[in-house]
């Protein structure tokens, strides 16, 4: 085996400059001979007891395998450097890593290459019948792609798992919101470009009291990332800090004139009082209690986000929302939405120390059940959804029928699925629609407005040439990971600073110094990086 290769000397002085130790300590041996196995997870701030959770308990009681949990950081920096850091000092690895949403390709390949991580192909075809079913049930060319996506181009080896998905189904998680309660009182139809947005904002502000609480306490757009996005998408393309595509060549919004106008009409939002600075630094407690307060109307005119988590349940004022479609493109650049399909992340891998790989095996295999995948997310079977064979909120065949519409949001009862792994089909994961009879006022809302969305997510402008997933050379990795994080960082916080005024992005010397400091963090070499790995994808 490779020891301390260049995987190693990436991460491990950031390592020991940030003392992420935990999660590294050499583990007691497992006696082959029982069915136990060590798992490594992220660990999730809504799931923190793994031991306790009513779906980790299933896995073990349907496998008959002991699951001994260790942790992981959450965030995939943070979580890459301290496998780097054991693998450097030979600690002892857990069987599995479960659920690492930011592996990708290169430090995939890296831990595989070094020996760290095992070639599964032997095991998916031998081990496997849930994983090689349902790749069957996707369509050809996306199962050429996974194949071809998994396989590592020096060695011919298949290290990862993937979580796929035929379409990126919790877009949701970005889209945008609008009180049309507040609407109906000024006279303003929902708005569909950047001057009605700006229109509606006013003649809210004007109006005074819009939830009837006595007082003026509205806010009237958060300032959220997502919603950010939303606005920003109008006069550019802008998902992230990604590049964005024109005849094949990369080109870099974050730098253009048109982000310049998006940050000067935020800015100019707050100016006049239409975004409350506290909007960019709402929990989601916050966010709970001014969207759906336990009492009276929200307080919230446009707020983005999935209303699962932001919204209180047995509250009703999701009555007020409707979904808002993408802005209109005001600048010739933009008027996009938020959409993916045939998304995929390689999750999951074997260790070297794991005794008995074909157990291990048994394990991730059973995510791709269709049952698991649906107590993955809906809760127990029978308990929290049952089989029942119709049409789900998207128009397409399903057979989940939820009995328990809050199980969804229950993190006792299931996981988030960016921690696991599996395939997911409309027909597995996407519950039916059901009669609003049987539903509740919180339940009948969720359908309408995911409906609503989905309608504009699939009408919505989409890039002509998406960036898609890019692998990178060695070389290439490196330069990244040396400048990326540190660029990306202060593209997102000087974004902020803009729209909040503390910089005004409509000063020309102040936008020249944020082009010059965006150069010297690397920005412009990263797009040449990413430029060559889109020409060899491409080609």
């Amino acid at each position: 085996m490779k020891k301390a290769k260049r995987i190693i000397s990436i991460f491990l002085v950031l390592v020991i400059a940030s003392g992420l130790l935990a999660g590294c300590k050499k583990e007691e041996a497992v006696d082959s001979g029982k069915r136990t196995l060590t798992v490594g997870i992220p660990q999730s701030s809504v799931t923190p007891d793994y031991d306790t959770n009513k779906f980790c308990t299933y896995l073990e009681e349907k496998t008959g395998i002991d699951i001994k949990w260790k942790y992981y950081a959450n965030a995939p920096q943070n979580y890459k450097q301290q496998i780097t850091l054991a693998c450097s000092a030979n600690d002892e690895l857990p069987d599995v890593f479960l659920g690492f949403q930011g592996f990708d390709h290169y430090f995939l390949n890296q831990l595989g290459e070094d020996g760290y991580c095992i070639d599964l192909r032997d095991l998916l075809e031998d081990h496997a019948p849930n994983f090689q079913k349902a790749m069957k049930q996707l369509d050809k060319d996306y199962q050429d792609y996974l194949w071809e996506k998994g396989t590592n181009t020096n060695t011919g080896a298949f290290y990862a798992m993937p979580m796929a998905m035929e379409l990126y189904m919790d877009n949701l998680q970005s889209m945008t919101w609008i009180n049309k309660t507040w609407l109906d009182k000024v006279g303003k139809s929902i708005p569909t470009t950047v001057d009605e947005l700006y229109d509606v904002l006013k003649a809210w502000k004007a109006y005074g009291d819009l939830n009837g609480n006595g007082k003026q306490d509205e806010m009237y757009m958060l300032a959220d990332a997502a919603t950010r996005y939303y606005v920003v998408n109008a006069f550019v393309e802008m998902q992230g800090t990604n590049w964005n595509v024109k005849d094949g060549k990369l080109w870099d919004p974050v730098v253009s004139d048109e982000y310049r106008q998006a940050l000067i009409f935020f800015n100019n939002l707050v100016k006049e009082g239409l975004v409350d600075k506290m909007a960019f630094t709402l929990s989601e407690q916050e966010y709970k209690q001014v969207i759906t307060p336990t009492s009276g109307g929200s307080t919230v005119g446009i707020w983005s986000g999935h209303y699962s988590g932001r919204t209180n349940h047995a509250m009703n004022q999701l009555d007020e929302f409707v979904a808002l479609p993408a802005l209109a493109d005001y600048t010739g650049k933009g008027g996009y939405t938020i959409y993916a399909d045939h998304v995929v992340y390689w999750t999951t891998v074997i260790s070297k120390d794991c005794e008995n790989p074909e157990l291990a095996m048994e394990l991730i295999d059973c995510f791709y059940e269709d049952e698991t995948v649906s107590r993955m997310r809906h809760g127990e079977k029978d308990v929290d959804w049952t089989y029942e064979e119709g049409t789900n909120v998207h128009g397409t065949k399903s057979y989940v029928k939820v009995i328990n519409e809050e199980a969804f949001s229950d993190r006792s009862l299931n996981i988030t699925v960016g921690n696991w792994l599996g395939i997911m089909t409309h027909w597995n994961y996407s519950a039916l629609e059901e009669d609003d009879s049987v539903l509740s006022n919180y339940g009948k809302n969720s359908n309408r407005l995911y409906k609503e969305q989905w309608k504009y997510m699939l009408e919505g402008k989409r890039p002509e040439e998406p960036l898609g997933d890019l692998v990178y050379t060695t070389e290439e990795y490196d330069k990244r990971e040396e400048k990326a994080g540190t660029s990306n960082e202060h593209i997102t916080s000087t974004a902020v600073l803009f729209i909040s005024g503390e910089k005004d992005p409509s000063d020309d010397a102040v936008w020249n110094t944020y082009l010059q400091e965006v150069k010297q963090l690397g920005r412009e070499e990263l797009q040449k990086i990413a430029q060559a790995a889109y020409d060899r994808k491409t080609k």
